[in-house]
C-alpha cells in the first residue's frame, strides 16, 4: 500500500513539473534553436541518463553535419575539432538568446574547412559567400544561419559571364582566384584555332567582339566563325578566286605569294584544260599590280569566251561558241564538229536535216576563213533552192504549209497541215472543220475535187428525214438552217420559228429546255415529229380517278391550269355544288382539297369527297350549343368574309338586350368554361333570372 501511494506521488510530481521552478530539474532555459526540446520529458533527447550531453545524440539531429563528419570533410573533421565533444564548443541552458557558437571572422582559419581562401577570396566578407542563394545541398537550404551546403564550383557563387556559351564549366581552366581578367591560364593552342604568324599579335577584342546579350555586357568567345580567312578578313579578290586563301597566302603576310603554285585554278570560273594548263600565269595576268588587284584583270571572261583572248579566224561568221567545233588541245582539230549548234545560224536544222553530213551542203576544202559560208543566202523555208518542186508550182513555193523536215510525206500521213490556208480553196474551214484530219475528207488525194455544197454531202442525216417536205421534193432542208460548224448541239432555231409550228411556246414552256420534250427518258435520239400536242402527252394526269371527267372533258388540263404555272388556277368553282364566296375565293385549292391526307396518299386524291358544311373544315368552338337535330349551321351567325358577327341581333333570342344590358361587352355575360377538356364560350343559358348573373 505504501509503495502504491509513493508511486502516485512520484507521477503527480512529474506531471506538474512544468509548473515547478526550473532550479529543481533544469539548469536553465534552452536557446531559441532548441526551444522545441524544452520540458523534463525531453531531457533524454540530448542527455543520456547519468551522463552529460551525448555528441551522438547531437549528430542524430544534425544529420547534414554528421554526413560530412562521416566523410571526414569540413571544419568539424579538421585537426582542431576532430575528437572533441559537441558540448565543449556548443554549451546550452544559458537562456533563449544565448549564442551557442561564436566565430571570430578576423582570426578564423578558413583552411580548416577544406576550402582555403586564396587570391581575391581573402578580401571578401564572410556574408558575401555564406548566403542561402549559394547553398546547393537541398537539405542544408532548410537550415537557418548555417555555413553548410555551399557548392565549390565557381559558378555556384559567381555569374556565368559567358552565359553558358562555352562547352565546359571549369572556370579555373582559364582564370585564377587573383582576378577574373585577364584569363592568364588560357592557351589558344588548346582550341581548334591555334594562333600563328601575325595572329599572335592581334588583340583578343579584334576577333572576340563585345556586345549586349540578355541585358548584360557580353564578349563572344564561342561560335566565332574561323573556318575561312574571309570570315574575318575582306576578300580582296571579291570571291573570284574561291575562299581557300592558304593555297597562296600564309599567316606571315598577305603580300607573300610563296604558295602560288598550289593555287587550284579550277576553283575560279575558268578551269584550266588542255594547253591552258601549261601556260604561265604571266601570259594571261598582269603581275606588277598591287595585291588587291592581282588576278582581277580577266574577271568576267568565261571558259568558252575564246574570242576574248584569241583571234577569231572565222571573223564572226560562225558565232562565238568555239568549243562546238574546237577544244583546248588544238585549234586545227575538228574532231568535235558534230557538236556545232547549227541553230545559231540563220538556217536551223530540223528533222532529216539533222542527219545530213555537212559535206552534202557545204564545200569542205575551202579556206578556214570562208568555210561554211557558201550557203548563207538560203533562207529557212527556201526549200526549192535545194529540192525539186514535185507539184510544179501549183501550190506556190511555201512548202512548209503542208510538209515538214521529218519527211516529205510526213505532213500527209499525220494530217499535220495546220498551216495550209484552206481559204485559198472554195471551202474555207470554220469551227470544228478546222480540227478534222485532212484524210477524213480527202480520201483519195489532195488534188481531186470533192462534193461539198450541202452538209449531207459528207454527214449522215441524224433526223432520219423527219424534216422532209413536199416543197423540197421529199428532201430535208440543209443542216445549216439550224446548225453551225461549231458543233451539232448548237442550234440556230429560234423561239419565233417554234411559234410558227403547231405548238407555239408560251408561259412556262418558254423556260423549258429543248431536251425535256425532244429527248425523253429511254429515247436514243432527239425527236421532233409526232411527239404530242396535249398536256397529257407530256405530263402525268395526277387527277385521273380523283376528279369527275365532266370538270375536265377530254383531259383538257387548261380548264383549270394555264401554261404560266401549275398553281395558276382558272377553274370556275361555281359549276360545283359549293360556290366560292368571301375568303374562300382567296385561299389555295390545296388548303381544302389537301386536308387530312395520309402520308403515303396521293396529294391530289381529295377532290371528289369534300363535304361542303363548315365543320368539315373548321373547328366548332361552340360545342353542341347551337345544334339543331344534331347539326350546327354556322351560317346562321357567320358569313364568308370573316369570323366576326357584327350584325347579330340579340332581340331574336330569348333574352332581348334592354337598358344597361345593351351597353356591356358580350364577354361580361358569355364567359369561357372548360368542357370535355376544351375551352368553350357559353352562349346558351337555361335560366335568365337576375340572380343567375348578379349577386
Amino acid at each position: 500500500m505504501k509503495k502504491k501511494i509513493l508511486y502516485i506521488l512520484l507521477t503527480l510530481i512529474i506531471a506538474f513539473s512544468n509548473k515547478i521552478s526550473y532550479a529543481q530539474f533544469s539548469p536553465g532555459p534552452l536557446t531559441n534553436a532548441h526551444a522545441d526540446l524544452e520540458g523534463n520529458f525531453n531531457c533524454t533527447q540530448c542527455h543520456e541518463v547519468g551522463n552529460q550531453v551525448s555528441s551522438t545524440k547531437c549528430l542524430d539531429c544534425h544529420k547534414e553535419l554528421k554526413e560530412r563528419v562521416d566523410r571526414d570533410l569540413g571544419y568539424h573533421s579538421s585537426k582542431e575539432v576532430k575528437g572533441k565533444e559537441c558540448i565543449e564548443c556548443h554549451s546550452e541552458h544559458h537562456g533563449r538568446n544565448f549564442e551557442m557558437y561564436r566565430i571570430d571572422e578576423e582570426s578564423f582559419d578558413h583552411d580548416l574547412t577544406g576550402y582555403p581562401l586564396e587570391g581575391g577570396h581573402q578580401q571578401v566578407d564572410c556574408k558575401e559567400c555564406h548566403k542561402r542563394d549559394f547553398i546547393t545541398v537541398p537539405s542544408a537550404r532548410k537550415l537557418k544561419n548555417t555555413y553548410l551546403g555551399l557548392g565549390l564550383e565557381c559558378i555556384n557563387c559567381h555569374d556565368d559571364w559567358h552565359q553558358g556559351t562555352l562547352s565546359y564549366n571549369d572556370c579555373a581552366a582559364c582564370h585564377n582566384v587573383d582576378a577574373f581578367s585577364p584569363a592568364t591560364l588560357f592557351d589558344h593552342d588548346d582550341t581548334s584555332y591555334p594562333l600563328k604568324g601575325k595572329h599572335q599579335e592581334v588583340e583578343c577584342i579584334d576577333c572576340h567582339i563585345k556586345e549586349t546579350r540578355n541585358g548584360q555586357d557580353f564578349q563572344v568567345f564561342a561560335g566565332v566563325e574561323a573556318d575561312n580567312c574571309i570570315d574575318c578578313h575582306d576578300d580582296s579578290h571579291q570571291g573570284n578566286l574561291g575562299n581557300n586563301c592558304n593555297q597562296c597566302h600564309t599567316e606571315e603576310s598577305f603580300q607573300s605569294h610563296s604558295l602560288l603554285k598550289r593555287f587550284n585554278h579550277n576553283s575560279t570560273g575558268f578551269p584550266l584544260r588542255g594547253e591552258h594548263k601549261r601556260i604561265d600565269c604571266k601570259a594571261c595576268h598582269t603581275m606588277d599590280v598591287e595585291p588587291e588587284r592581282l588576278f582581277q584583270d580577266n574577271i568576267g571572261i568565261h571558259v568558252d569566251d575564246c574570242a576574248a583572248c584569241h583571234e577569231d579566224s572565222h571573223e564572226g561568221n560562225l558565232g562565238t561558241n568555239c568549243k562546238q567545233c574546237h577544244n583546248e588541245n588544238a585549234f586545227s582539230s575538228l574532231s568535235t564538229l558534230s557538236g556545232f549548234d547549227h541553230n545559231q545560224t540563220a538556217f536551223k536544222l530540223r528533222g532529216k536535216h539533222r542527219t545530213i553530213d555537212c559535206k552534202e551542203c557545204h564545200v569542205m576544202d575551202a579556206d578556214p576563213l570562208v568555210i561554211f559560208q557558201d550557203n548563207k543566202h538560203i533562207g529557212q523555208n527556201d526549200c526549192i533552192e535545194c529540192h525539186r518542186d514535185v507539184h510544179e508550182g501549183k501550190f506556190g513555193t511555201d512548202c512548209i504549209d503542208c510538209h515538214n523536215e521529218e519527211s516529205f510525206s510526213m505532213g500527209l500521213g499525220k494530217g499535220d497541215m495546220k498551216d495550209f490556208d484552206h481559204d485559198l480553196t472554195g471551202f474555207p474551214l470554220k469551227g470544228l472543220h478546222k480540227s478534222v484530219n485532212c484524210k477524213e475528207c480527202h480520201i483519195a488525194d489532195f488534188i481531186s475535187p470533192i462534193k461539198h455544197n450541202a452538209c449531207a454531202d459528207c454527214h449522215t442525216d441524224y433526223h432520219q428525214n423527219e424534216f422532209a417536205t413536199p416543197k423540197l421534193g421529199g428532201r430535208s432542208p440543209d443542216c445549216a438552217e439550224c446548225h453551225t460548224e461549231d458543233g451539232f448541239d448548237i442550234t440556230l432555231y429560234t423561239i419565233e420559228q417554234h411559234n410558227q409550228t403547231k405548238f407555239p411556246l408560251e408561259g412556262g414552256h418558254l423556260a423549258t429546255p429543248c431536251f425535256a420534250c425532244h429527248l425523253r427518258d429511254g429515247d436514243d435520239r432527239w425527236k421532233f415529229r409526232n411527239i404530242g400536242e396535249k398536256c397529257v402527252d407530256c405530263h402525268d394526269d395526277v387527277h385521273e380517278g380523283y376528279i369527275d371527267s365532266k370538270y375536265y372533258p377530254n383531259k383538257d388540263c387548261q380548264v383549270c391550269h394555264t401554261v404560266d404555272a401549275w398553281d395558276a388556277m382558272q377553274f370556275d368553282h361555281n359549276i360545283t355544288n359549293f360556290a366560292l364566296e368571301g375568303v374562300h375565293a382567296e385561299i389555295s385549292c390545296m388548303d381544302c382539297h389537301g386536308r387530312d391526307l395520309e402520308a403515303d396518299q396521293n396529294r391530289y386524291a381529295n377532290f371528289n369527297n369534300v363535304v361542303g358544311d363548315c365543320i368539315s373544315c373548321h373547328e366548332n368552338i361552340h360545342g353542341d350549343q347551337f345544334e339543331v337535330e344534331g347539326v350546327t349551321d354556322c351560317a346562321e351567325c357567320h358569313g364568308y368574309e370573316n369570323w366576326k358577327v357584327p350584325d347579330f341581333d340579340h332581340d331574336r333570342t330569348e333574352f332581348p338586350l334592354e337598358g344597361r344590358h345593351a351597353e356591356i361587352e358580350c364577354s361580361a355575360c358569355h364567359i369561357s368554361e372548360i368542357i370535355d377538356g376544351k375551352e368553350v364560350t357559353q352562349y346558351k343559358f337555361n335560366s335568365f333570372e337576375c340572380i343567375d348573373c348578379h349577386n
